[in-house]
């Protein structure tokens, strides 16, 4: 019987989220002067470059989704119907017309930052304003 315990505890280690950098649940929630950001998305981007980046979108203010650890540039977009005439594709047919209203420091130029931990609650409230 310990033998099989001992095999199990170390098998367990080759599961996700256990040692080394698997990823770990992130959650949190976003508002736009003080009122959750209806919809959108964020990307957790490594600073370091060296993985790839991890997302997940925002509903009524809340996200939740898995990331690596580490040191992490955010990104937040949200979209909204544009004004002007509808666009067309290629074939014609209607395509959304839709703008980034967030500013860039939230996205392109993000000034925004988390970091993941292991065994950290990984959980990240940002504040955004419009201006």
């Amino acid at each position: 019987m310990l033998r099989v315990l001992l095999l199990l505890g170390a098998f367990g280690c080759f599961l996700p989220g256990c040692g080394g950098s698997g990823p770990l649940p992130v959650s949190g929630t976003v508002t736009l002067d003080g009122q959750p950001l209806p919809s959108g998305d964020i990307l957790f981007e490594p600073v370091d470059g060296t993985t790839s980046s991890d997302g997940g979108t925002i509903k009524d203010g809340k996200f939740s989704f898995t990331s690596k650890p580490g040191k992490m540039k955010v990104k937040i977009v949200a979209l909204r119907e544009a004004p002007g005439p509808p666009l067309k594709g290629a074939m014609g047919e209607p395509l959304p017309n839709t703008q980034q209203y967030l500013p860039a420091k939230y996205n392109t130029a993000t000034e925004l930052t988390a970091e993941v931990k292991k065994g950290g609650d990984n959980k990240f409230d940002f504040a955004l304003v419009s201006n």
